[in-house]
């Protein structure tokens, strides 16, 4: 599948395969997320493989009580670890860099079956962090 076709036809799901995660696709789609560009390469992401449904259901909680996200067999959470570096244009790096950081592991692993949906919980303001993890910004990407 080339890659046009692959944005063209991509499409969020929210509804799983009950099936195991192999390593070796967490894996691939990890190193698709590790190679995205990022502003000066400071690369502020941090990824969380989770697979405990017990953890997952509490993700769900965190990310306003959309039950798919604990419903999903993997969920990998790509938190911004910043150090607060702003662009010329006065918009901070970090939200841009995760967003195109976890937009690359789908084209990794999509021709082979496997799909994802993602949604953003933003936790900028640290009087209000995540419960779950201690970042500033977290986008989740469950995989079927």
């Amino acid at each position: 599948m080339d890659v046009y076709t692959s944005i063209s036809t991509r499409k969020s799901v929210r509804a799983f395969r009950d099936r195991e995660v192999p390593d070796n696709v967490i894996s691939r789609l990890l190193e698709a997320a590790r190679l995205a560009p990022s502003a000066s390469n400071r690369q502020e992401w941090r990824f969380v493989v989770v697979r405990n449904p017990e953890m997952r259901k509490r993700l769900a909680r965190v990310a306003s009580g959309q039950k798919f996200v604990g419903e999903a067999p993997v969920v990998i959470a790509c938190c911004a670890e910043t150090d607060g570096h702003v662009m010329a244009c006065g918009q901070p790096c970090y939200p841009i860099d995760v967003a195109i950081a976890i937009d690359h592991p789908p084209f990794a692993h999509r021709p082979k079956g496997w799909a994802r949906a993602g949604l953003v919980r933003s936790t900028r303001d640290k009087s209000k962090r995540s419960s779950a993890f201690h970042h500033r910004f977290v986008l989740w990407h469950c995989c079927l």
